[in-house]
């Protein structure tokens, strides 16, 4: 997989996570919900990194639209 940018691996997306949590907190919210698919491993290892744990899995139905 190729990078995207050059700030790939210096912490901008946990940067990103950490200050909307804080926004959404200080907000009052009393917790943060971060979806992300099971095969995006890189999502799931940064959000496991600020603090997040595996929770509820939720199955989506999807119907195609008919033409």
């Amino acid at each position: 997989m190729r990078r995207a940018t050059t700030r790939a691996g210096q912490g901008v997306a946990s940067r990103l996570v950490k200050a909307c949590c804080v926004t959404l907190t200080e907000a009052g919210a009393s917790a943060v919900v971060a979806e992300v698919e099971s095969r995006n491993t890189a999502s799931a290892a940064l959000m496991r990194s600020n603090g997040f744990g595996a929770g509820v899995v939720v199955t989506f139905f999807v119907r195609e639209t008919l033409r």
